[in-house]
């Protein structure tokens, strides 16, 4: 009661307001076009609101159907695969797909090794000399220890603890990371890792000095491992040096991935792991 007491003079000066806009917009041809103009424009401007404050609310659903996708599209490079050239048994590992032409490989004679898992980093760390991430897939999705973690962009780091919904990854920064890393022009390959100086800096270790190296040469990945599939792209030679008598380079190596921003990553499975981990059980007699 108090209410209407205070506000009712209000609401019927508005009320009257309104209706006696509608009359003239109803009887007089040019306010009605006015009219109709301008509703039409807020109607406009409110839907385009509408529209905007939706696709907000979806990019994180977008974003999740793309990283699947490019989990897929990964799975499908010949750097995923094992191809067997011949039906002798004659086969090439994944470091040497480059060399054979796709149309050269019979479908049956193709078999998947790597998958991709995606997954979003949730936390994640670069000013430590020890830097980790954490991502929100874990053992109900597949992820165990030891896996590689990869980003559009390059290498991540490696699955190091795993539980059921969440996994730590202990990343490129992180001096406990050791990764093959090549030359990608002349094949000349050593052991990267970071020395916890520049967070876009690597330091590739054990070429030989007789190698050519060139400034701007690209690194990727060897294949060497259990952990990454060959031809991956790691960074480009920044600068090279050999130290104090040494037989070796060493190498700066300018990352392409930037690990203070990254958001969504994936990880890598080998489908034939557990074969070669059997394989080198076996006592060589």
């Amino acid at each position: 009661m108090n209410f209407i007491q205070r506000f009712g003079t209000f609401f019927l000066f508005f009320f009257l307001e309104f209706f006696a806009l509608y009359l003239v917009a109803q009887y007089n041809k040019r306010p009605n076009a006015v009219y109709q103009t301008s509703a039409n424009l807020f109607i406009g401007v409110l839907y385009d609101n509408v529209s905007s404050v939706r696709k907000f609310f979806s990019i994180q659903e977008v974003a999740d159907s793309l990283a699947k996708e490019n989990a897929d599209l990964k799975a499908q490079l010949e750097a995923s695969k094992y191809i067997v050239v011949d039906q002798r048994g004659i086969v090439s590992f994944p470091l040497d797909t480059s060399t054979i032409r796709p149309d050269t490989a019979k479908q049956k004679d193709v078999t998947q090794q790597f998958t991709y898992i995606t997954a979003e980093v949730i936390s994640n760390s670069i000013v430590r000399k020890d830097n980790y991430l954490t991502i929100n897939r874990g053992s109900l999705h597949g992820i165990e220890p030891g896996m590689g973690v990869i980003s559009s962009e390059g290498i991540v780091g490696i699955v190091r603890n795993v539980t059921a919904r969440f996994a730590q990854v202990a990343s490129v920064l992180n001096e406990r990371t050791l990764i093959s890393g090549m030359i990608q022009r002349n094949r000349y390959f050593g052991s990267l890792k970071w020395k916890g100086r520049d967070p876009r800096l690597l330091t590739l270790t054990d070429i030989p000095k007789h190698a050519e190296i060139m400034k701007g040469d690209t690194i990727i990945t060897s294949g060497f491992s259990y952990v990454f599939p060959g031809q991956l792209r790691i960074g480009r030679v920044k600068d090279f040096r050999i130290e104090g008598g040494d037989n070796f380079y060493t190498v700066d190596v300018e990352t392409w991935n930037d690990m203070s921003n990254i958001h969504y990553v994936y990880v890598v499975k080998n489908l034939l792991l557990s074969e070669l981990k059997n394989f080198e059980k076996i006592d060589v007699k």
